[in-house]
């Protein structure tokens, strides 16, 4: 049953009231679109809109916050990596342990994240109640669980993979030494200076989008 079926035959329903009741139904028709379009109209996809760039302005400043943490715990981990590099252990390969690490951290923030979206909806549809039909399909099925670990692995590549290569760009025989302090390069405090700096940008745009929800919310 597709929807220009539908739509011609509603149409023939709307032409025989016609013929039958011309006092009441001469001059209209019927307009025919599916349900998800009466709820999800253009005004509602601004809304939608909005929270996107909402949540993707947190899991940015989110990301760039962890980057910034994995990049003063590679520091602290200096002398480790001069060890290992001494021993023999190439940087491909310490990289790719820290990718680990990071994903891992990644991917428990994921479940975590898949479980207040299950416990909020919960709490959503009792606010709500149960004549919203919309929340019939605001679930947390196979797509947000594909979409949520490719997120997860996304954000480990960009926000993790720069890291790890600090990281493993120690000075040997400075990491070494004895009462070596690993305090970085110049190299690694402007990119944390830069992580910082598009952590503030970030939190100005999130509190743009939440003032721009708020005034289409109050406006629909």
């Amino acid at each position: 049953f597709t929807l220009e079926r539908a739509r011609e035959e509603m149409a023939a329903i709307g032409a025989q009231l016609e013929r039958e009741l011309p006092d009441t139904h001469r001059g209209w028709g019927v307009n025919t679109r599916p349900l998800q379009e009466e709820f999800v109209g253009a005004q509602a996809r601004v809304v939608f809109a909005l929270l996107a760039a909402a949540a993707a302005a947190v899991l940015l400043i989110g990301c760039a916050n962890i980057a910034n943490l994995l990049l003063a715990r590679g520091l602290t981990r200096a002398r480790e990596v001069a060890v290992r590099t001494a021993l023999g252990a190439s940087r491909g390969r310490l990289v790719r342990q820290m990718l680990v690490e990071s994903l891992v951290l990644a991917l428990a923030g994921c479940a975590l994240g898949l479980l207040l979206a299950h416990w909020g909806l919960g709490l959503l549809r009792t606010a709500l109640g149960a004549d919203i039909r919309i929340m019939e399909r605001a679930v947390v099925d196979w797509r947000v669980l594909v979409f949520a670990a490719g997120a997860a692995v996304l954000s480990t590549l960009f926000f993790g993979l720069l890291p790890a290569l600090q990281s493993v760009r120690p000075d040997v025989n400075h990491a070494l030494r004895d009462g070596a302090r690993a305090t970085g390069g110049v190299r690694t405090r402007r990119l944390r200076a830069t992580l910082v700096a598009s952590e503030v940008a970030m939190a100005v745009l999130f509190v743009v989008v939440s003032l721009l929800f708020m005034r289409t919310l109050d406006a629909l």
